[in-house]
């Protein structure tokens, strides 16, 4: 199958490349043209240089392609009108191309946060849970997600490309831990959470989605919307201290209570405004929301219908970590 895929430079991009090439896919990895070295692509992809949000790229970028995976995401969001419609309407117009180049999927990389942070305790959120509304978002992102998915939904029905959504929970790699936030203090790497450090968010390996994700594109009779989260979800604490000694790395988890975590998110804002460079306020509250959240989710669609499952996750959460 030939497929283009956007944000190849991104974390999950390179995955995500990866796990295509290993099943004989050709893949057009979508790169600007200062984003990445041509020695650094990875064997097996073939490098496009083009801009997805230019409607006279678009038409080059999809042509013979059977499929798009869409990993793309513009996280630039001082204008958070801006924000939301850059982020949808390119979407919307690369599937638009896509079919009318002749692709019969289209791949939507969107997330665990259009459900929101509050759902019920004794609550397991699936893939038929209700989208969060746009006053309970927090934050210009969720609902970034949430319209993307709508828009992209109408436009495939109307051109009759089969589109699949896959909303990974966050996501952690061998190089990237599973931290909210990471910080080296002279000897010592400190893994910083919101709160407490030992809460069970829904980290997953990158390599874990990219596998769901070549899933889809293999059984295309399945369905068209998966969750991405743990099998088997740990407190953060023990999850990252088990990726520790996997990685041989130590990172000391440090749980930070609401008014150092503040600091901390603020802190390169502030440098940055200091120095009379452009910089963008953080959404704090919303950032320190998604590190404390209390919210379950389920995978058992993507286990059922595709027979996935998280074999890198469960490794790392599985392993004793002393």
């Amino acid at each position: 199958m030939n497929i283009l895929l956007t944000g190849y430079s991104g974390l999950l991009g390179r995955s995500v490349a990866r796990a295509l090439t290993g099943q004989d896919h050709e893949v057009r990895g979508l790169l600007h043209r200062t984003a990445v070295d041509r020695r650094d692509v990875e064997p097996g992809v073939t490098p496009v240089w083009g801009r997805i949000d230019r409607p006279e790229g678009r038409a080059q970028l999809v042509d013979g392609v059977d499929a798009v995976v869409h990993c793309a995401w513009d996280f630039q969001r001082a204008d958070p009108d801006v924000y939301e419609a850059t982020n949808v309407d390119v979407a919307v117009e690369l599937l638009m191309a896509a079919a009318a180049a002749g692709a019969h999927t289209f791949v939507l990389i969107s997330s665990i946060a259009v459900f929101g942070l509050d759902s019920p305790a004794d609550a397991t959120v699936d893939e038929d849970a209700p989208y969060v509304t746009r006053e309970r978002a927090l934050d210009v992102y969720p609902w970034a997600k949430v319209r993307v998915e709508q828009e992209t939904r109408t436009a495939a029905a109307r051109l009759g490309i089969r589109l699949v959504i896959v909303r990974p929970g966050l996501l952690f790699s061998d190089d990237d831990p599973p931290v909210k936030k990471s910080l080296h203090a002279g000897p010592a790497n400190l893994g910083l959470y919101a709160g407490a450090s030992d809460h069970t968010l829904a980290y997953i390996h990158v390599d874990d989605v990219s596998d769901l994700i070549v899933r889809t594109l293999a059984k295309p009779d399945a369905g068209d919307e998966f969750l991405a989260v743990p099998t088997q979800p740990l407190p953060s604490d023990e999850l990252l201290a088990r990726w520790s000694r996997i990685q041989g790395v130590k990172v000391r988890p440090v749980g930070l209570p609401r008014p150092a975590f503040n600091a901390l998110s603020l802190a390169p804002y502030q440098l940055k405004k200091l120095l009379k460079k452009k910089a963008e306020r953080p959404n704090i509250a919303y950032q320190y929301a998604t590190g404390v959240r209390d919210v379950k989710y389920s995978s058992a669609r993507a286990q059922n219908q595709l027979g996935w499952s998280d074999p890198v996750t469960r490794g790392v959460a599985q392993l004793h970590p002393s």
